[in-house]
């Protein structure tokens, strides 16, 4: 378990008890980091070339382990305290510019879920490479850019989030306002007005990782619709791609005394176990998808299960990853 910090601005009723406007420090284990990686669904690691090439599902196979490779690679524990590496300053300036934004994105989501208990925040862009998601025309002649993640809480309400990632403290405001002018362009999620619209800009520092968190009140017009089940199953495709992808079926496993249906898989830069709790599993593998709310309130919160080795996620995910350290250095 290591500390990072954070900061929380600008939440109103019902959110409001979120605020905390000092930096303070709170508890992260590497493995939930890995977890996020994981299910966050960054299309930056799953170009055109690759999937032409490859096809959709084994790019996004090979995607799992590279996500956690980035995290194994670029954060290490310095005395309780989770910091950026020297590895980063070995990079060019595109490969440092990847890893800011990746990580940045791997930060919105662990806040996202700790703080607003949203269970399945994911990225727009990936959900349009499945098909998932539609934007509803705009009277507008130039479309905003839209934010980068989507995803409910328990209670079914639609939360969008802004990551920025940087390796320069001094520019933490900067990121700020240009998150909130992208987290405010969306009206509404099916029909319903978003609970939220957070930035969360991350300072990946060699001497603290801190993110500044804040709801931008302003709203613009973007109307976005889902298919449900489509969502769904584009959520749950690192899990899905196992299945897709010839593995055999998920073993059995107990951890910490949780029941789940996992894969491992492995390469030379190291092995993810990517798993998710049984009862979430049968669900999805038997297109049971109206049960999937009920079933992930039933299991409830298990992020203090796992120990160390492994992440429990309120999206029924469960993660752990044991790198390679040779193949890291020779990435």
């Amino acid at each position: 378990m290591s500390l990072i910090s954070r900061s929380v601005d600008k939440y109103t009723v019902p959110f409001n008890n979120l605020n905390q406007i000092n930096e303070h420090q709170v508890n992260c284990k590497k493995a939930d980091l890995y977890r996020c990686a994981v299910t966050v669904g960054n299309p930056s690691f799953i170009s055109l070339r690759a999937i032409k090439k490859y096809g959709f599902w084994c790019t996004l196979f090979t995607s799992v382990i590279d996500k956690c490779s980035l995290v194994a690679s670029n954060l290490i524990d310095v005395g309780g305290h989770l910091r950026r590496s020297s590895i980063y300053n070995t990079y060019i300036t595109d490969k440092k510019r990847e890893v800011s934004y990746n990580l940045g994105m791997v930060f919105a989501k662990l806040h996202a879920e700790k703080l607003l208990g949203i269970r399945n925040l994911v990225h727009l862009e990936f959900l349009k490479q499945q098909g998932a998601v539609t934007f509803v025309p705009q009277t507008t002649t130039k479309r905003p850019k839209e934010p980068d993640l989507v995803g409910q809480d328990g209670n079914g309400t639609w939360h969008i989030f802004e990551a920025k990632g940087t390796t320069y403290e001094n520019m933490i405001s900067r990121k700020v306002l240009e998150a909130k002018e992208q987290a405010k362009q969306i009206a509404s999620i099916q029909g319903q007005l978003p609970g939220t619209r957070s930035v969360a800009a991350t300072y990946i520092g060699d001497d603290r990782i801190f993110t500044c968190i804040e709801d931008p009140s302003d709203s613009g017009s973007m109307v976005v619709e889902f298919d449900k089940i489509d969502f769904i199953k584009s959520y749950y495709a690192p899990f899905l791609i196992c299945q897709q992808n010839g593995y055999p079926n998920a073993q059995d496993r107990t951890i910490d005394g949780i029941p789940v249906k996992m894969f491992d898989i492995e390469n030379k830069m190291g092995c993810v176990s990517i798993g998710i709790v049984s009862e979430v599993a049968e669900c999805i593998f038997n297109s049971r998808f109206n049960e999937l709310s009920d079933e992930l309130s039933n299991i409830g919160d298990l992020s203090e299960r796992g120990g160390d080795q492994y992440s429990f996620g309120l999206d029924g995910f469960v993660v752990g990853f044991k790198p390679n350290r040779q193949g890291l250095l020779r990435s």
